[in-house]
């Protein structure tokens, strides 16, 4: 194995907030900061300690037992037992339930949540650290969540839904699962991960199970504990929160008197509404809203007085989503929460929610980036040193890269025409001065010159192009590799396929790798190489 490391900013994937958090821009002081000191550590830590109370730990604990007996996944009681304790903190990151993982990056994010508690652990010996996987099991984006590429070829579940994505019938999803099994079948490790699979996708009932199953099982030996927030005994806990933001419209007033000064910097992150909170039922999510003396529903198909839906909140908590405004308060109310791991747009949102956390008086984390990937192989590694490109070159466009190929080899035309341009200089220059009425003359014929020389410039570019044929299909077939369709490997194609190829051990190594690489750079693992 070999790792290569490039900053992220050269990858030009990144937006300006990114860049700007990683360099600790103080723009970010007001919100929550970008670096934490040892003394606002350890201040974290005692006031999540104080606010996470012991019948908070009972409860979550009492959760997240019941998921894994549902779902016959064991775990250990040593977990557990340290979760219970006082001095015991989540790291947490959260995700959507992609159907079959969805991004790589879904991946990748857990693995770096895992090494940035792990880096935790051993500078804070004294306290305990599990990482977790929060399950974003009710967002209802069904274009976002139903497909995932294999080789850049989509593979869609053609599913509609209105409801949580999470609720819908994976086992109805097995034709898809089908098919990615297909295209893996040749692959060394395909047995294993088709027995990972089987489990998650038919011995589950639901897309959330399978997702909690797929990930506990990729991750099996490591200490990450999965959670389905959408769950009634948590947010039962939640019905005070959930109340204020309801009838006092809390996040609104507190983001609208913020968001000025944030969008002096940066576009808005995430949208915020009157009311942060959906109506969940069976068959859909749906915004409520205030209309006039009563609540209800964005499509109109429920409707409540404000006494109504008090007592719903009441006796049935279960129906009432945070969205993505009010999702992060929630998350820290239900986990003794010490830092959140999220991708460039999480850290947009977990920074523009900031105020609202002072407000419902709930702790708030520190917010790292994940770490980020890009798996390549030998046969990559030979088309660089073929190319002889730097890393960063790989980031440029395709249509750039072989420009540049075709003005390298394009040298001698650039000398000769050059010297055109001197030449024909000379001629209206002297021209005019042996007669003026040479002029038009002289440079009517420059002109003609000058357009056979473009039509002469295509024909050379295109031979050159033949010429350097195999060159531009080895730069066509490394951008592939890293950028597939413009987009980074990680943001677009599925991790299973390395799976299937390199077998459950290249986890382990990912998260070494992570905990040896800050997240201000981005990793080019070579799990083929020797070392």
């Amino acid at each position: 194995m070999k790792t290569y490391t490039l900053p992220l900013s050269a990858t030009k994937s990144f937006s300006q907030l990114v860049n700007d958090y990683l360099s600790q821009n103080p723009f970010f002081n007001p919100y929550g900061g970008s670096t934490w000191s040892e003394t606002q550590w350890e201040q974290a830590f005692e006031q999540k300690r104080t606010f996470f109370s012991p019948s908070k730990r009972a409860l979550l604990i009492d959760v997240i037992r019941s998921q894994y007996e549902a779902l016959g996944i064991s775990i250990a009681e040593d977990t557990l037992t340290r979760l219970s304790d006082e001095n015991t903190f989540t790291v947490c990151c959260a995700h959507q339930p992609n159907l079959l993982g969805g991004p790589m990056y879904t991946v990748i994010k857990i693995a770096s949540t895992i090494a940035l508690c792990r880096k935790l652990q051993s500078r804070f010996p004294s306290k305990n650290f599990i990482p977790v996987y929060y399950i974003g099991s009710e967002d209802h984006d069904v274009q976002e969540l139903n497909h995932l590429y294999i080789n850049n070829e989509k593979i869609e579940w053609s599913v509609e839904s209105k409801g949580a994505f999470g609720s819908l019938h994976c086992k109805e999803s097995q034709a898809q699962v089908n098919e990615v099994l297909t295209k893996l079948s040749f692959l060394p490790f395909y047995k294993e991960l088709e027995s990972i699979l089987h489990k998650a996708y038919q011995e589950s009932n639901s897309i959330a199970q399978a997702s909690f199953v797929l990930m506990q099982a990729l991750f099996a030996d490591t200490e990450l504990l999965c959670i389905d927030a959408n769950n009634a005994q948590l947010k039962e806990s939640f019905i005070r929160i959930l109340e204020k933001e309801i009838f006092e419209e809390t996040s609104h007033a507190t983001l609208s008197e913020s968001i000025q000064h944030w969008e002096s910097h940066y576009p808005k992150a995430v949208e915020f509404r009157p009311i942060n909170v959906f109506y969940l039922d069976a068959t859909r999510r749906t915004r409520i809203v205030r209309v006039a003396d009563h609540f209800e529903t964005a499509d109109a198909s429920q409707r409540w007085t404000a006494d109504e839906l008090k007592n719903l909140i009441t006796t049935d908590p279960a129906k009432f989503s945070p969205n993505a405004v009010l999702r992060p308060v929630y998350q820290e109310w239900i986990l003794p929460n010490i830092a959140f791991v999220g991708g460039g747009s999480e850290v947009a949102y977990w920074k523009q929610v900031y105020p609202i956390f002072k407000e419902f008086k709930v702790p708030y984390p520190s917010v790292h980036l994940r770490n980020s990937l890009a798996i390549i192989d030998n046969k990559f590694e030979k088309r660089k040193e073929q190319l002889a490109y730097e890393w960063a070159d790989w980031f440029e466009s395709e249509e750039s890269l072989i420009q540049q190929l075709v003005d390298k080899s394009g040298i001698e035309w650039r000398r000769e025409t050059d010297l055109l341009q001197t030449f024909t200089a000379a001629l209206e220059s002297k021209s005019t001065a042996i007669e003026k009425g040479l002029e038009g003359a002289t440079g009517a014929a420059i002109a003609q010159i000058n357009k056979a020389m473009e039509g002469l410039e295509k024909k050379w570019t295109q031979a050159i192009k033949r010429k350097e044929e195999d060159h531009i299909n080895a730069i066509k077939k490394g951008k592939q590799v890293i950028q597939p369709n413009g987009i980074l490997q990680e943001r677009r194609e599925s991790f299973l396929p390395f799976l299937a190829k390199y077998g459950l051990s290249i986890l382990p190594t990912i998260i070494t790798a992570f905990q040896q690489t800050d997240s201000s750079k981005f990793l080019l693992l070579n799990l083929e190489a020797d070392v």
